[in-house]
Order: structure tokens, then C-alpha cells, then sequence
């Protein structure tokens, strides 16, 4: 049996990522975007471009939990993000972890 490389075409999670980009624009439901969070990490994991950034954009979101989720994850992909109060955190520390992540900090 042949099983595809992860690393074949980033084609195949299109959809998928779409998909959360959309559920992640919706309000409320803090489980919700926590969810969508750990999908992109996933997709950052396996190198999918853009989901990075959205888990990147998330650590200024104004709900607690979903700033630590986001802040956690970025820390568990690439070891930052960690030691910034990110409740009182401006467009500098976001600059600093776009920066830190390899990430463009112009949008």
C-alpha cells in the first residue's frame, strides 16, 4: 500500500484551511476558535503557508483563553511568545512575534 508524503502539496489542505479561516471569523464560542487554533497549528506544522500567521494574529484576540491558546501554540511550534503580558500587549509585541516567527510584519 502507498501512503503520500506530508510534504507532497500543500493543495490537499486547501479546503480544510478555508474552512477554518471562515469558522475562525465567526463570533462567540470561545471552544470554537480554541478548536480553530490547534487546526492551524497542525497545518503550520506540516509547513501549510498562512496558518502560522493566523495562529500568529490570534495572541492580541480579546478573549483570555483564546490569546493563551494561541501564545501556547506558538510556543510548542517554535519556542516563542512566552514572558509578554499579551492582555496589555500592543502592535510592538505583535511586531516581535511576527519577527520571532519568520513571519512578514508588514500586512
Amino acid at each position: 500500500m502507498h501512503f503520500p508524503s506530508p510534504n507532497t502539496s500543500p493543495h490537499r489542505f486547501s479546503a480544510l484551511y478555508l474552512c477554518v479561516v471562515k469558522a475562525s471569523q465567526r463570533k462567540g464560542k470561545i471552544r470554537r476558535l480554541e478548536a480553530c487554533i490547534k487546526v492551524f497549528a497542525g497545518l503550520a506544522d506540516v509547513k501549510y503557508p498562512g496558518a502560522l500567521e493566523q495562529v500568529a494574529r490570534m495572541a492580541l484576540h480579546k478573549f483570555p483563553r483564546v490569546r493563551e491558546a494561541a501564545v501556547d501554540e506558538c510556543w510548542v511550534l517554535k519556542g516563542v511568545g512566552k514572558g509578554v503580558e499579551w492582555s496589555k500587549a500592543g502592535k510592538e509585541e505583535e511586531g516581535a512575534l511576527f519577527e520571532a516567527l519568520g513571519l512578514d510584519t508588514t500586512r
